[in-house]
């Protein structure tokens, strides 16, 4: 019922009206029709070519940095949740998911899942003990979410014990593996895992990563591929 259409964020659909079940009882909300596919089935129906153009993950994920930017006043919990975020067949992007939106005193009512533990987001850093979050989350969800678009990798594996070694996956093994070697964007993740520093977005990054890396395709394990970069 707070909902009020965002003028500077078009991307973003806000409902436009109230449902309620016969009992009077809210159960849900309208909204505008989102245009294109979701960010699943869009990455899906991408061909081999496709998923080995940097440029591409490049032209969407800037456009989707670009609406956390823009919007200060609102943080994004759910924003690593491919379903809620629509692209159409111009690379423009949708999110369709308001209530996954932490807006006002409005606590997001969802928060995604490729962030790992919610209970390590609660921190000076990230997050309040009545799941409150700050930009920093935002920052740290883009760049979760343009490895696992990009790449196919979850960053959420940095701490988890390698059963081939018995010893905890670091970021540098995650970075070897896929062949990055740039410092600056291999610096600004290694960030949100630092509770005493400021992230940052990727920015013009993700444009540059695609001007220095082409992209070879080790194998597929069912609907993965496993990526590895090459220096152009």
């Amino acid at each position: 019922l707070d909902a009020v259409p965002m003028k500077h964020s078009p991307e973003i659909l806000v409902p436009t009206s109230a449902v309620y079940s016969e009992t009077g009882q809210f159960c849900g909300y309208t909204m505008p029709e989102a245009i294109g596919v979701d960010y699943n089935t869009y990455d899906d129906n991408l061909t081999i070519a496709g998923r080995q153009d940097l440029r591409k993950y490049a032209q969407v994920h800037y456009k989707l940095e670009k609406v956390l930017r823009r919007n200060k006043e609102i943080v994004f919990p759910d924003f690593c949740t491919c379903d809620n975020i629509f692209v159409d067949n111009k690379g423009n992007v949708q999110f369709i998911d308001y209530d996954g939106l932490q807006i006002g005193g409005h606590r997001a009512l969802s928060i995604s899942t490729s962030l790992g533990d919610p209970t390590k987001l609660i921190n000076t850093k990230y997050g309040t003990s009545d799941l409150f979050f700050t930009k920093e989350l935002d920052k740290k969800s883009s760049i979760i979410l343009y490895f696992l678009t990009a790449f196919n990798v979850n960053l959420n594996t940095v701490g988890i014990i390698n059963p081939d070694t018995g010893t905890p996956i670091t970021l540098d093994d995650v970075f070897e593996i896929i062949k990055l070697d740039d410092p600056d964007v291999c610096h600004k993740v290694w960030k949100t895992f630092q509770d005493d520093q400021q992230n940052e977005f990727l920015g013009d990054d993700v444009f540059r990563l695609a001007d220095k890396y082409d992209v070879k395709i080790l194998a597929a394990v069912g609907d993965t591929y496993i990526k590895e970069l090459v220096k152009k």
